[in-house]
């Protein structure tokens, strides 16, 4: 049996048996045009034997990548039963064409982040610098790995500097002025990613047509690095926004957030919240989403203030309803009437609300000398550009701990993000890059890292503009030489140059996951009753080469059992940042980015040996369905910040074993159909003005020993019959006169009752935490969603599908579609149709994941499962319309077809998709593009999925319905199309289905419900796109 050397070129089994398309050695040539990838023979993986490799028992093998480099044996004498016997690692390096010299060092680090050079001994005065090598001091090329913008650090050299130019081998000029610099060795790293919008920023003047004006921005390194323009998306409101922020630089100089990690937290904060213009909060919400946001509302209140605007309905009106005391609860916010509710609703950059923050804010701003009044003028929070940024930088400096390392990157910044509050994905995203964007440099601390096609890194700018294979796929010569991924993807870039040893194995830190959940660590979080607080502990990483057994999957899943002595730990991490770790200690950290669902069919028990603490930002809720046991051994203290309310439906007891003290500020009332007090001792009632006595009935008093009753003046009344009887001595008293012998008593005195030494908390601070619940992506989408047009409906594929999932899903009767919101204000689309040249589609044979379509779409973002998965590039017989005969579609046609869809459609609208290029596959997906008929159940063959005409979007945001329903609309007028439908299907999916043609589009717009069209105009023709309050299932 012969061992052989190979590389895997497709992964994408048909038969779904785990095996690879491996090109072998000594077996197959390296030409693809004489042997294509598709024509290589499948190889099996060998399993061990503690996976059972039958009925889905053991591991799944699919492991090899494109780009693997495996060892095969083959199983038959013609070579073509091939058998994976295990995969090698070596050193990463970046494909290279046939004819490279490859005779270099293999351990050349072709992805080099810095460089570090010694200057001469000096003194040197002024900005240019000179440097030499004391091993070898004739070296003239020692600056031949620098180049201009480049960033230089080291002793002596000024925050901020950069390189002017290169003067020669061994010397160069900086931005800054050194004064008596000797010798120092000084490092020098690539440009930050920003270095094109902070030139553009010294040159774009600021625009007259804004309302306020920002305070100019101290000439500072700091300030400098910074741009003040905003992200190239925001072209259309630069002028405002360039505006705000430069008000927020200027802002954090004067509050004393002095750090470029403060000021670029503030920007990327204050940019995903209102894009660094201030705003009003909104108040105009439709029924379901209002329930959803103020999940307090009842059905009568969401039928009085949803869609207040189109009602009529004030801000003032509207906010004095949902943060009023009379709905919220006394002191809510510190309001103590409706009305003043309505005037602190949610303003400026950060959306401050209510009384208690605008007190405590406009405070904290005149104790710095300041001098705002928001208290008094709540609109200057939006009106006044200044006021507004002050208060937004006082709010991060107030409510991030003091802890933190102020020049953290990106701690500070992840910490600020949470101190304002946690959003849905699309706003926390948004947040992450508009900071990534103003730092200038990525913070995502480890590589990120996909499984699918990715977005690509940069645009495509070919020179003639036509679509055509990546500028990587021309230079390693991978569209026609095997031996490599032909997909371009591996290996990543960010590995070159070095193991293929996972970086957790061999003890690094930086590059992965350990710094990032570093920089996302909670501090300050406080304990109940003032008693302090407590930080998330730092990773426990320890690991040396080679204890740590890593897996790290291809999204960036990681699995660790590390055996390093003295640092024996465990984790568990997901790429989205929820970890599980065991330290060597035993000691266990759970971090959940998400929501947590925890659901035991039986019994639960916990028990903890020492203290333990719960701190919500949020509400807390607790439900015991039948009845609830709770038991203090020692003290118990519950301190409420505003209001306690106590019901119940039966008797309450209360026992007490010493005394019971109760102190009001304000009034006691109670209200009973008896009340009996009972006293073994004395009994004392004192009002330090009157007490009122009045019953319906008698009035009897009865002392077993002494009464008496002492006041300056003694009054009684009867409008009738006065009686007073004594059966022993009756003995009556007078201060000026006396009838009888003088014998009366003088009265007792009344004892003051004891003071209750009681004070009641200070009110709370709420943070009132809202945050909805995360929305998973679709499952089965393609599958379940197959009947999207009418078109697909009138075929008997489309029939067929429709009443399978009627029976299989449907009701009886099932309750009417419903929509309190649409709109029938349809352009009929943009008359800008983009020319595709698509000459050099019409001449590649083999395409890949990489392959451009247009400047940021490749084929690879529009077939699920890219070109090697099920949706197969492949010539294919399809109906141009239902009343055509089939013809064959060429894999040429599809792809200029696609080609066609990436230029109209996608290019137009990346800018109004959440997060932009960036939120793909994050924020926004394409859920189905390109289709290969058959993979579906009942494709229909007059879909325009399989012809590459169309394409499916759907957002990953928890309020989906209301953002795809403003999206669509914003689509709208932005494409041409030939569909554009809002698609909804129960019981809780909706996506944008967007179809373009080159030739004869339809400029249909409307929407559909469970295949079916929901309106149509008076033509009969589908119309309008509408926001539904429900989605019923079908009916059977």
């Amino acid at each position: 049996m012969n061992i052989y050397f190979g590389i895997v070129e497709n992964r994408s089994d048909p038969l779904e048996l785990g095996r690879c398309q491996v090109r072998v050695v000594g077996l197959h040539t390296h030409d693809k045009n004489l042997l294509p990838t598709a024509d290589l023979p499948w190889c099996a993986i060998m399993q061990p034997t503690v996976s059972a490799a039958m009925n889905g028992i053991g591991f799944s093998y699919v492991g090899p990548v494109e780009g693997t480099s495996v060892v095969v044996t083959y199983l038959d004498d013609t070579l073509q039963q091939g058998l994976i016997i295990g995969a090698v690692g070596g050193i990463a390096t970046e494909p290279v064409p046939i004819d490279f010299d490859d005779s270099g060092p293999i351990l050349e680090d072709t992805n080099k982040k810095t460089v570090s050079i010694r200057t001469v001994k000096g003194p040197t005065f002024g900005n240019k610098i000179s440097f030499y090598d004391p091993n070898n001091k004739g070296r003239t090329d020692l600056t031949k790995e620098l180049s201009a913008n480049m960033r230089v650090s080291g002793y002596g050299i000024t925050e901020g500097t950069t390189i002017i130019s290169i003067d020669s081998g061994t010397q160069v000029t900086i931005s800054t002025v050194v004064r008596d610099f000797g010798e120092n060795i000084l490092e020098f790293s690539p440009p930050l990613d920003n270095t094109k919008y902070v030139a553009e920023s010294k040159t774009v003047t600021s625009a007259t047509a804004v309302d306020t004006k920002a305070e100019d921005v101290k000439n500072t390194p700091t300030n400098n690095a910074i741009p003040t323009i905003p992200p190239p998306q925001f072209r259309s409101t630069q002028a405002k926004a360039s505006e705000g922020i430069k008000a927020l630089i200027s802002a954090c100089d004067k509050v004393g957030l002095t750090s470029k990690e403060q000021k670029c937290a503030l920007l990327g904060i204050a940019g995903g919240e209102t894009g660094w213009i201030p705003q009003k909060e909104s108040y105009n919400y439709t029924p379901s989403r209002l329930k959803q946001i103020f999940s307090f509302a009842t059905d009568a209140d969401v039928e009085t203030y949803s869609n207040a605007v189109k009602k009529g309905m004030t801000r003032e009106e509207f906010f004095s309803w949902c943060y009023g005391p009379t709905k919220r609860g006394k002191g809510y916010f510190g309001h103590k009437t409706d009305a003043m509710a309505g005037q602190y609703y949610g303003r400026g950059f950060i959306q401050l609300t209510g009384y208690s923050n605008y007190k405590r804010y406009n405070d904290l701003a005149n104790k710095m000398g300041l001098g705002i009044d928001i208290v008094n003028n709540p609109d200057s929070l939006d009106a006044d550009i200044n006021v507004s940024a002050i208060v937004a930088a006082l709010y991060l400096k107030d409510r991030v701990s003091a802890k933190l390392n102020p020049n953290d990157n990106p701690g500070w910044f992840f910490a600020a993000k949470k101190a304002v509050g946690v959003n849905s994905p699309d706003i926390d995203s948004r947040k992450i890059s508009y900071y990534e964007y103003f730092y200038g440099t990525s913070i995502s601390g480890s590589v990120v890292k996909d499984a699918g096609a990715r977005a690509p890194d940069t645009p495509y700018e070919a020179a003639d503009g036509k679509p055509g294979p990546s500028s990587k796929s021309i230079t390693t010569g991978s569209f026609s030489i095997g031996f490599r991924d032909p997909n371009n993807k591996y290996p990543l870039r960010e590995y070159l140059g070095e193991s293929d040893v996972n970086r957790l194995a061999r003890g690094i830190i930086e590059g992965t996951i350990v710094g990032l959940k570093d920089a996302k660590r909670v501090l300050s979080i406080p304990k109940a009753i003032g008693n302090g607080s407590w930080d998330q502990p730092l990773a426990p990483y320890g690991s040396k080469y080679p204890f740590n057994k890593v897996y790290e999957s291809e999204s960036g899943h990681v699995q660790e059992f590390d055996d390093t002595p003295g640092q024996e730990r465990t984790q568990l991490y997901h790429r989205s940042g929820t970890f599980t770790e065991v330290d060597a200690n035993g000691s266990q950290v759970n971090y959940i980015v998400g929501d947590n669902f925890v659901l035991m069919e039986q019994n639960g028990c916990i028990h903890v040996a020492g203290e333990c603490n719960i701190t919500v930002d949020g509400n807390t809720n607790i439900y015991a369905r039948t009845d609830a046991n709770i038991q203090v051994a020692q003290n118990a203290n519950i301190e409420v910040g505003n209001t306690l309310s106590i019901g119940t439906a039966s008797d309450t007891t209360l026992a007490v074993g010493g005394d019971l003290q109760i102190k009001a500020m304000g009034d006691i009332s109670m209200e009973a159909a008896n009340i009996y007090q009972k006293t073994a001792g004395v009994f004392n009632t004192q009002a330090d003005e009157m007490i009122n006595i009045k019953t319906a009935g008698a009035l009897n008093q009865e002392v077993t020993g002494e009464m008496n009753v002492k006041t300056a003046t003694l009054k009684q009344y009867s409008s009738g019959k006065m009686d007073i009887k004594s059966d022993a001595v009756l003995n009556v008293d007078y201060g000026t006169y006396n009838l009888g012998t003088g014998a009366a008593s003088t009265a007792g005195t009344a004892d003051d009752s004891v003071s209750v030494e009681l004070v009641p908390p200070e009110a709370g601070s709420p943070l009132n935490s809202t945050i909805p619940y995360s929305i998973s992506p679709p499952r089965e989408f393609e599958t379940v969603n197959v009947i999207e047009t009418p078109d697909d409906w009138d075929t008997p594929e489309g029939r067929a599908q429709s009443d399978k999932f009627s029976k299989e899903q449907g009701v009886d009767k099932p309750e009417l579609p419903s929509a309190d919101e649409g709109t029938t204000s349809i352009s009929g689309g943009s008359k800008v149709v983009v020319s595709v040249d698509k000459s050099l589609i019409l001449t590649t044979k083999d395409f890949t994941d990489d392959y451009h379509l247009s400047k940021n779409v490749t084929i690879g973002m529009m077939i699920s499962g890219g070109v090697g998965g099920k949706h197969k590039l492949t010539p294919q017989m399809l109906k141009s319309n239902k009343n055509s005969a089939e013809r064959l579609y060429s894999v040429q046609e599809i792809v200029g077809n696609m080609a066609e869809t990436a230029n109209n459609v996608i290019e137009k609208i990346i800018d109004v998709m959440p997060g932009g290029l960036a939120g793909y596959n994050r924020q926004w997906l394409i859920t189905s593009g390109y289709r290969l008929k058959g993979v579906v159940s009942h494709e229909s063959p007059t879909s325009d999925h399989c012809k590459g005409h169309c394409i499916d979007i759907a957002l990953t945001h928890p309020d989906k319905y209301n953002k795809t329903y403003e999206l669509i609309q914003q689509i709208e007028r932005l494409i041409p199309y030939d569909q554009l439908i809002l698609e909804y299907r129960h019981p809780d999916k909706v996506w944008i289905h967007i179809s373009y043609r080159k030739d004869n589009n339809r400029k249909q717009a409307f929407t559909m419900v469970n295949d079916k069209t929901y309106k149509r105009n008076e033509n009969g023709l589908p119309f309008g796109f509408y926001l539904l309050n429900n989605i019923p299932p079908n009916s059977k």
